[in-house]
């Protein structure tokens, strides 16, 4: 079984996450800094790299459960990802909660108060592990 990847995507950072080639367990990977270097061909080196058939994206929904209109831009994103990543398969994983999920794992693993501030590029990849994680769980139970 070949790995996927977790994509918690933002217009700033983009946290990456991958599965082991069993499919059972996701695990933060990476950051990327979109200022910094071209999106979509690092989620293609990632996802190359590790021989990911199937990138999970991280959907916005609202807490209702209605597509809201962060939901557009992220449909934007997998479309031009879709494009660098021909043969890849996408799907978009409900992403409500996660990144404040993640700021609390962080938190509540032995991470001492008064330190300073939690780094946001970790808060990026443990959501896309998140993300992940509910996607493998999710589709364990179902198959």
């Amino acid at each position: 079984m070949a790995a996927l990847l977790g994509i918690d995507f933002g217009e700033r950072r983009i946290g990456l996450a991958v599965s082991d080639s069993s499919g059972i367990l996701a695990t933060p990977l990476d950051t990327i800094d979109t200022k910094k270097s071209e999106p979509f061909l690092a989620i293609k080196d990632y996802a190359d790299e590790y021989d990911a058939d199937t990138l999970v994206v991280g959907y916005p929904l609202r807490t209702d459960g209605t597509v809201g209109e962060k939901a557009t831009v992220v449909d934007a994103f997998i479309e031009n990802l879709a494009k660098v990543c021909p043969g890849k398969r996408i799907v978009k994983q409900d992403e409500r909660y996660s990144s404040s999920d993640a700021q609390a794992l962080i938190r509540n693993s032995g991470r001492k108060k008064g330190k300073k501030p939690i780094d946001k590029s970790i808060i990026d990849r443990m959501a896309a592990a998140i993300i992940l994680q509910e996607y493998i769980d999710s589709n364990k139970a179902v198959g």
